[in-house]
């Protein structure tokens, strides 16, 4: 999408409308609204506990699971 016609063939094939639909049928404020309100996906990180924990010796690691 480094385009206009990107952001274009993007939006028609995410909602199925027609390119005049998309051009003379609906205002593009409500089309970047939206978009701006779709659900979106975020990868999550690995949190530096995690990483701790696959760093630890077996003595550690028994340690650190007993109540």
């Amino acid at each position: 999408m480094h385009s206009p016609w990107g952001l274009e063939i993007s939006i028609i094939k995410e909602t199925g409308w027609a390119r005049d639909y998309l051009l003379w049928g609906i205002s593009w404020q409500n089309v970047r609204r939206m978009f701006a309100d779709a659900p979106r996906y975020k990868s999550v990180k690995k949190s530096s506990q995690q990483n701790e924990v696959k760093d630890m010796s077996l003595e550690e690691l028994m340690e650190y699971w007993q109540p």
